[in-house]
């Protein structure tokens, strides 16, 4: 389990080369094939891989969503006769891009309306700041995730 300090990076030595690590990550969670698509399966975890690159997020059910729930963006390098993960977590990319348009069109209403002398209300403002907290403090809204990721990774490094 990573530090308080760099819960966000994850670095792991295994003692497995790169392929037979990527096939263990594989085996021990569901392979997402499609983007748009779920992955289907019983397995706790989602993962997409290209080459020794890859995404690995615990499956959301369909009542508990968990858009802002972490992914992990890893890839996996040799080192020695074993191989080594580095990565870090982070919200999906379309949870990103839904930050960012709720983003401008919250700071495009707000310039709007402070032009045209109308600014009463705080709620663009608001909407401003709620999105940049999102965006600087997810992470720290679900640390069990992060824990259970790691965990996951660890035990696929066989160490």
């Amino acid at each position: 389990m990573p530090s308080k300090k760099t819960r966000s990076v994850l670095n792991l030595s295994s003692k497995h080369k790169p392929e037979a690590l990527i096939k263990r990550i594989q085996a021990g969670a569901d392979i997402k094939k499609i983007w748009f698509l779920p992955a289907f399966g019983s397995k706790p975890f989602i993962v997409s891989v290209k080459g020794r690159t890859f995404q690995l997020r615990k499956r959301r059910t369909f009542w508990a969503h968990g858009g802002f729930a972490p992914t992990f963006y890893g890839f996996i390098q040799p080192q020695g006769k074993g191989s080594q993960i580095k990565g870090r977590f982070w919200i999906s990319l379309p949870t990103h891009l839904f930050l960012a348009v709720v983003f401008l069109t919250l700071a495009l209403s707000a310039a709007a309306l402070f032009i045209d002398g109308q600014l009463q209300g705080s709620v663009p403002l608001l909407g401003i700041v709620l999105c940049i907290l999102v965006l600087k403090f997810g992470l720290k809204f679900s640390p069990s995730i992060l824990s259970e990721i790691s965990i996951f990774l660890t035990d696929c490094a066989g160490n």
